[in-house]
């Protein structure tokens, strides 16, 4: 049945130009410059993402298809953000070697999204075609495989200064096949590839640069999956071990060490169950193979001889 118009609530609706007229002159009480009413919409998705509001819910809240909708259209940081980062930026993997002046003026051309998010929430999610290039600028992401029977596997984490989604983002179109969650509180920077892709007529030095550093990460990403599919290989949960641990020794030089994951990501990352994995790391310190404290691990070399 119905029961009245939402601003109204009767059943008379109001004017349009009579609620124009309201809201001009609560512009004038509050000495706010003219502006249209379709701005407090604008504004209040704008505000919402620099407060770190959940992207999807306010995508939802909005009415739009989908997130890009959202972030296209609405949301626009403003450059003093961008400046606060770029220190960051010009210690990150993709902007490796440009000068923090070359940065700012890159991220004049192009379009950026800065967004907050809280520890588990999806950053990006499979199924769901992306354009971005996403930067941790601070906390860390876990790019993660699930099947139809809601088993998840851990392909890597993302810290600060990593990327992620270049290689769905240079095809417009492609489905995600991932999801990009984070592991903890994150800031993550979300730049067009559209923009990176196509040079502007100067073509200056610092883009060139660029692109060669995306390059250089989709070749050293493809090494990191190469090394996974190595560890995953061996048919026992202890080989299996073993031989991540003898990346990290050698990554390390030292047989005392830490690994980046929780025990559920390590057994996603192994593909493994994760009871069966922490039982088998109770073995191994009883055979005296290993020592652990929750993340960091000591290898009795001579043992696993």
């Amino acid at each position: 049945a119905f029961s009245g118009y939402l601003l109204t609530n009767g059943e008379k609706y109001i004017e349009p130009r009579v609620l124009q007229n309201h809201f001009k002159r609560a512009l004038q009480v509050c000495e706010i410059r003219q502006i249209n009413y379709h701005s407090l919409r604008h504004t209040f998705a704008t505000r919402c993402i620099e407060l770190g509001f959940d992207i999807k819910s306010l995508s939802e809240i909005l009415g739009h298809a989908s997130v890009n909708v959202t972030l296209n259209r609405y949301v626009h940081p403003p450059m003093e953000l961008k400046k606060e980062n770029m220190q960051k930026l010009s210690n990150t993997q993709l902007f490796r070697g440009i000068e923090e002046t070359e940065i700012e003026s890159l991220l004049g051309c192009f379009e950026t999204k800065e967004i907050a998010f809280k520890k588990g929430e999806y950053v990006l999610k499979e199924g769901n075609p992306t354009e971005y290039i996403g930067i941790v600028l601070s906390g860390a992401v876990i790019i993660e495989l699930s099947d139809v029977w809601g088993n998840n596997s851990v392909i890597n984490r993302i810290g600060v200064g990593g990327t992620f989604a270049e290689a769905f983002a240079c095809i417009p179109g492609e489905p995600m096949t991932v999801n990009v969650r984070t592991s903890e509180d994150s800031t993550v920077l979300l730049v067009s590839m559209r923009c990176i892709s196509h040079p502007c007529s100067r073509t200056c030095a610092a883009h060139t640069k660029l692109i060669q550093n995306l390059l250089t990460l989709c070749a050293e990403k493809n090494l990191r999956l190469s090394k996974r599919m190595l560890h995953t290989m061996p048919k026992s949960i202890r080989q299996r071990l073993l031989s991540l641990f003898s990346e990290y020794i050698k990554k390390t030089g030292s047989f005392s060490f830490d690994i980046p994951y929780s025990r559920q990501q390590l057994a996603d990352y192994l593909n493994v169950e994760r009871s069966a994995l922490c039982n088998e790391l109770s073995k191994m310190q009883r055979d005296g193979i290993i020592k652990y404290d929750k993340n960091h691990f000591v290898v009795d070399a001579a043992d696993v001889l």
